[in-house]
């Protein structure tokens, strides 16, 4: 009995022994990834500065480059440029206008998880209709939004910023170019099983930044208050503390676009307590 306690004693210490080592192993990868970003972001943002001062730049003249910060969400960098915002062919998106960035800025890679909402102490009054750790966030208002943004260190985009990271310099009409879309580009229109899906599972749809989902899954909160264009930041359409008028959602969700009516010019608006399970958010931040 005695020698078999102390086997059992010892086989535990082992697999103790074991589990702390693998746990350190993957402090010190984590440690180690986080240093190697750190060397290699100011290199990243030079890059981008000198993309912004291209005379024509074109995508290929652009290569992804995701970095994560310390709440460990990958997020793309976004270059500074150029490019014309709108579609007059659709309503509310014209006239189309020239719109500049002099500075990056960055963009959730995906949108919010339900996995990174929880785990970086996100509040939603109403639970997900679809619940998954993988799956995005939907069924939240515009303040539950912008506060798990701000709980971050990060914001919403405004919806230039979304418009541009979708279209980029060469103005494409979906994230992924000018050709039509289908069911290896985006999630839309019902495709069974009927739901949203996880980010990143349809990734030759991604956009030239490499944000992911731009169109499909769910439609993304942005900052902006619903105005016409042109888009002006400086005319009251980015308060934050204005609490009832409607806020611009770009993109579409995972139960629309059965015509493939869908550009990332599209524009749509509602109430900021409106939720549905086809609406859900990504943040972002500053360059500088």
């Amino acid at each position: 009995m005695t020698a078999h306690r102390l086997k059992f004693g010892i086989s535990i210490l082992i697999l103790a022994l074991i589990v702390g080592i693998y746990g350190f192993i993957q402090w010190e990868d984590a440690r180690l990834t986080m240093a190697h970003q750190r060397q290699i972001l100011p290199s990243a943002l030079q890059r981008a500065d000198a993309f912004g001062q291209l005379e024509n730049p074109t995508h290929r003249d652009w290569q992804p480059f995701i970095h994560h910060f310390e709440d460990g969400v990958p997020m793309v960098l976004v270059p500074p440029g150029c490019f014309r915002m709108g579609d007059a062919d659709l309503i509310d998106a014209g006239p189309v206008h020239e719109q500049c960035f002099d500075q990056a800025f960055w963009i959730d890679q995906t949108e919010v998880t339900q996995g990174q909402f929880a785990r970086l102490g996100g509040q939603s009054a109403q639970p997900p209709r679809f619940a998954g750790e993988r799956l995005p966030v939907e069924n939240i208002t515009w303040f539950e939004a912008h506060d798990f943004c701000a709980r971050r260190g990060a914001r919403l985009p405004t919806e230039r910023e979304w418009e541009y990271a979708a279209r980029g310099v060469e103005n494409w009409v979906y994230p992924w170019g000018d050709y039509p879309p289908n069911r290896n580009l985006a999630v839309y229109t019902y495709q069974p099983p009927d739901m949203t899906r996880w980010v990143l599972s349809v990734p030759a749809g991604n956009a030239w930044v490499g944000a992911a989902d731009l169109i499909g899954n769910v439609a993304e909160w942005t900052s902006t208050i619903y105005q016409g264009y042109p888009y002006s930041p400086d005319d009251g359409r980015e308060d934050p503390t204005d609490p009832t008028t409607p806020r611009i959602f770009r993109g579409i969700g995972w139960n629309f676009g059965e015509n493939g009516d869908f550009s990332a010019a599209l524009r749509f608006f509602y109430p900021p307590i409106f939720t549905d399970s086809s609406l859900g958010f990504r943040c972002a931040r500053s360059s500088y």
